[in-house]
């Protein structure tokens, strides 16, 4: 029923379709993740979120980014490299669709 399967009878569909209302079930989007692969995520790691060119960009990408239905994680590097090679990990073990960076000056052996 949730998956839209034609072949569901219409009364199976309503009574399953008010179980899903009554009881406020919401899918678990990991789990579907594991099924699809696909997060329907974004990873944005940018270099200082204090500057308002990145906090312009931010938001840029993420309403570009909900607009196709995903959404997004942002990392906030800090000008430190280190950090900016912990975030691009973390995101890319959450097995993100995308990564955008805008890098920090100086060495990333990550990047």
């Amino acid at each position: 029923v949730l998956n839209s399967h034609p072949s569901v009878r219409p009364d199976t569909r309503e009574r399953v379709m008010a179980a899903v209302e009554a009881l406020g079930y919401r899918p678990n989007g990991v789990a579907r993740s594991l099924r699809t692969d696909q997060t329907r995520t974004l990873g944005l790691v940018i270099s200082d979120v204090m500057n308002p060119y990145f906090t312009e960009l931010a938001r840029s990408v993420e309403d570009e980014a909900r607009a196709h239905g995903y959404s997004v994680i942002i990392g906030n590097a800090d000008e430190q490299p280190a950090l900016q090679d912990h975030h691009i990990r973390s995101l890319l073990d959450r097995r993100i669709d995308g990564l955008l960076v805008s890098p920090t000056d100086g060495g990333s052996p990550v990047m």
